[in-house]
């Protein structure tokens, strides 16, 4: 309820289902409201998102992270990749069939 965007009419329906619920079942209305009041308090403490982009380099040799140590006091964050990955060793090679009567023999 907190987190999807409802208008103030939605959330109001929302929380008394949930109160409904949860008196239905035997809790607390004391303890909904406490939960509640955290995830608000919560939602509202979030740390800001950074803002950096992310920039992909190939890793050949050691060089390769001195160059990009240059980039460390900039708004640019780095990741390394490499070529040689699972994909380029296991890639399936084409078979190439000719047609039944076309092959050379009897």
């Amino acid at each position: 309820m907190i987190t999807f965007p409802m208008n103030k009419e939605n959330k109001i329906k929302e929380w008394n289902t949930i109160c409904r619920i949860a008196h239905n079942n035997n809790f607390s209305t004391n303890i909904i409201k406490e939960l509640k009041n955290r995830i608000e308090q919560n939602k509202t403490h979030q740390k800001p998102k950074d803002n950096k982009e992310w920039v992909t380099f190939m890793y050949y040799t050691p060089q390769i992270r001195k160059i990009t140590n240059i980039f460390k006091h900039t708004g640019i964050r780095i990741a390394f990749r490499s070529n040689n990955n699972i994909q380029r060793i296991i890639r399936h090679k084409e078979n190439i069939r000719t047609e039944q009567y076309n092959r050379s023999g009897i």
